[in-house]
């Protein structure tokens, strides 16, 4: 029922635009990125540290070539030894140092098709021009060289006696034939579309790699698995068209790939003894083409790099996002590059999990993700308590007040012309009504006042607006607030150097059939880098934190926001202002964020609730719980679950203080849950929640103390 929720954006200029090749680094320490271009003339290649565009280390381009990818076959940091290692296609070996000192460390003679270094950074793979492996300690000792396409099918393949064989297993309704159709080896062909280069991947141990290869004497694509020293293991079962792109699940489960068929293009998966072992459909309507994919760091987010040609003239690139919860593959999100500029590399952060970096031909972006539920919040008996999980163009959601669908399953469905990336619900309609933002900047409004009738009705679309870029600089939205039928907020991410996050506000009005219109925008500067915003339907506040754990909050005047929608010209008074003083400021930057009021009778503060990285849950500067791995607020609790695989209940007619006591003290209200739970939603004024277990099935709780 987790969506990934953009928090932040970061978007640094680069000179030289169409002369940056794929390769790109980050040195994580000191914060900085390395890459390599041409030079102005196109007579050198040239090593540029970035923030300050300083050339570092040139080389020659003697041949005159104008396509650094052909020149470059992999680019490696090593923050072990803070050195950068430079393989080139002559065979070319160049090592950086701390120092800025290129060295030439030796030079393969049959010339480099392929690198990849181990994740302990103790070995690297070559694979050579004589479609050799080769196999190197980190000071470029050689282990062993060992030609790829062989005949032998690895040492750990298993001895076939017979059993368990295809024709002797169940084929479900195709029946016993099934067991008799042979396949066709000899008529499997290459993949159109396949760039004809080695890859190399390896699991996330380091115990094996992986290589896959254009084998010449079965003029097919070939995956062979191998261990540390070199030597083959396993070799994968052929499959038709099989192409380039390979990427070895950290976890170590998985191998994926792609297939492109004559009527559906496949991301392919096969276990690390070469067997197919599942498959998913890309669900793309134009011509397109895979460049890469790759695994993030903890295994749950696959990305896919892709080229699109909506026509002949006009091509596109994009990155997929694609998370995979009970057996149902999900498109969670979509980064659509603009028209004009292409995404020219692709790749995720090693440390955290969803930092994703990319660079398009001028551009370095650096975006940080969450997972996040989208649910509605409006303190309510006619909330419907939905939750909305995003698929591409669909939006599937639930109303858990009145049913409990488990996912992939859902209640309603919306569809969209472009991937959603965020949803959000208004206090409209008992809290029901939801906006969609899209990936093309496009927000698209639904009204969904039969939610709890019987029978339900589906949601119904009110409107889309297409956002103009405020201050026309191509920045980016992310975070939209719906705050009344009138407004509409997101964060806008410019993509100019050192400016800060801006608060765009949309003014609304409707027609005599009640479709939305956008009036006017308006654009505040926050004047620092925004990572949440947080409205609470119930008191009408808006919130912030900054990037560094400050909260501040902004005043909303909706006399004024009317008064200017009626009459446009009005325009004499500030609408809103956002507050300079700080509310409080976290212990540590905390990406989920809920307000509310606690106390007893009318002595009530407003208390921020933050969850942290690292699962430890504020009330604000105060620590209520190192062990958080979820939390709800209720219209009378606070509800969260802890890695002791606990749900507490926290009583809000208390004071702050409070909190920091009964957390520490037994609570017979406390319930064990199954390991891993976390709370998707608590239905407001009734006495159930639901929880989401691992592997993705949703449990219904009805705890006493509701």
């Amino acid at each position: 029922m987790k969506n990934l929720n953009l928090l932040s954006q970061k978007v640094l200029s680069i000179s030289s635009p169409s002369r940056i090749g794929k390769s790109f680094l980050i040195n994580h320490e000191e914060e900085v990125m390395y890459f390599l271009r041409f030079s102005e003339s196109l007579t050198h290649i040239e090593l540029v540290k970035y923030n300050d565009l300083e050339v570092i280390a040139m080389w020659s381009n003697d041949e005159g070539n104008t396509d650094l990818d052909s020149l470059i076959c992999g680019m490696y940091f090593s923050a072990y030894d803070q050195v950068i290692c430079i393989a080139f296609h002559n065979g070319d070996i160049v090592i950086v140092n701390s120092s800025q000192q290129a060295e030439l460390v030796g030079s393969i003679e049959s010339k480099i098709q392929s690198m990849e270094w181990s994740p302990d950074e103790e070995l690297v793979i070559f694979v050579t021009g004589n479609d050799t492996i080769l196999v190197m300690t980190k000071d470029f000792d050689v282990i062993t060289e060992l030609p790829i396409n062989v005949d032998e099918a690895g040492e750990a393949v298993s001895i076939n006696v017979g059993w368990g064989k295809k024709e002797t297993q169940f084929h479900g309704s195709v029946g016993k034939s099934a067991a008799q159709n042979k396949v066709e080896v000899s008529s499997f062909t290459l993949s159109p579309d396949d760039d004809s280069k080695p890859r190399i991947s390896w699991i996330g141990d380091g115990s094996m790699f992986c290589c896959s290869i254009i084998d010449p004497n079965k003029g097919l694509r070939v995956i062979r698995v191998y261990n540390r020293e070199g030597i083959l293991q396993y070799t994968s079962e052929p499959v038709d068209k099989l192409e380039h792109v390979l990427s070895w699940r950290p976890s170590g489960n998985l191998i994926a790939s792609s297939q492109k068929l004559a009527n559906k293009h496949e991301i392919i998966f096969f276990e690390k003894n070469g067997l197919r072992h599942g498959e998913f459909s890309l669900r793309e309507t134009y011509a397109h083409k895979i460049i890469e994919i790759m695994w993030n760091c903890d295994s749950t987010v696959l990305a896919i790099w892709m080229e699109r040609n909506r026509s002949n003239d006009e091509h596109s690139t994009c990155v997929q996002l694609w998370n995979m919860n009970n057996y149902h593959w999900y498109l969670k999100h979509e980064i659509q590059s603009q028209s004009d500029v292409r995404i020219t590399s692709v790749s995720w952060d090693p440390e955290k999990a969803l930092r994703l970096h990319y660079t398009t031909t001028n551009e370095y972006h650096c975006l940080d993700f969450c997972w996040d539920v989208f649910g509605a919040n409006t303190i309510s008996d006619k909330n419907a308590a939905s939750v909305a999980v995003i698929d591409g163009t669909s939006v599937n959601l639930t109303p858990f007040r009145v049913m409990n669908v488990p996912p992939p399953m859902f209640a309603f469905s919306v569809q969209l012309s472009n991937p959603a990336s965020c949803v959000t619900f208004s206090s409209n309609n008992g809290g029901n009504d939801f906006a969609v933002l899209e990936s093309n900047q496009q927000i698209t409004l639904f009204e969904w006042s039969g939610a709890l009738e019987r029978p339900i009705k589906a949601p119904t679309s009110i409107g889309s607006i297409q956002i103009e870029d405020p201050k026309n600089d191509r920045g980016i939205m992310r975070q939209i607030i719906w705050f009344n039928r009138s407004v509409i907020f997101f964060l806008h991410s410019s993509k100019k150097l050192n400016h800060y996050d801006n608060l765009v506000a949309i003014y609304l009005t409707y027609d005599e059939n009640g479709k939305a219109k956008c009036v006017s925008y308006e654009n505040f500067n926050l004047k620092q880098n925004v990572l949440r915003l947080y409205f609470n339907p119930n008191n009408k506040e808006l919130w912030f934190e900054s990037i560094h754990g400050k909260i501040l909050i902004a005043e909303i005047y909706m006399d004024r926001i009317d008064k200017f929608i009626e009459n446009i010209n009005y325009n004499k008074e500030e609408k809103i202002k956002v507050q300079n003083d700080i509310f409080i400021q976290f212990p540590e930057v905390c990406h989920w964020i809920s307000s509310t009021r606690i106390g007893r009778e009318e002595r009530t503060e407003d208390v921020i609730i933050g969850l942290s990285e690292n699962n430890k849950l504020y009330g604000n500067h105060m620590l209520i719980s190192a062990e958080c791995t979820s939390f709800f607020v209720h219209n009378t609790l606070l509800l969260f679950t802890t890695l002791s695989n606990v749900i507490k209940f926290l009583p809000l007619q208390v004071n702050l203080s409070d909190w920091e006591v009964a957390n520490n003290l037994y609570n017979e209200a406390d319930r064990k849950v199954e390991r891993g739970s976390k709370i998707i939603c608590a239905v407001y004024f009734d006495n159930f929640l639901i929880l989401q277990m691992p592997r993705g099935n949703l449990e219904t709780v009805h705890p006493r103390v509701l």
